[in-house]
């Protein structure tokens, strides 16, 4: 799945909940985006990005999505 096509997905559900001004649904929306990038958003080339890409100062994201 291409993660930049499912935007309407998790996006439109955490503008609906600013523009509602429902802060628990907020917090609950962006929870959930947040997990499913986590789990959808994996870097294409992970393995060449460790090499030759930023990961190779030592730098690592934040949260690893489950391989």
């Amino acid at each position: 799945m291409t993660v930049f096509k499912t935007t309407v997905v998790w996006w439109y559900g955490i503008l609906e909940a600013i523009v509602q001004k429902r802060r628990k649904v907020l917090v609950n929306r962006v929870s959930e985006a947040c997990e499913f990038l986590k789990e959808n958003a994996c870097r294409a080339h992970s393995k060449r990005h460790r090499q030759k890409g930023i990961h190779q100062y030592g730098l690592e994201p934040a949260f690893y999505a489950a391989l």
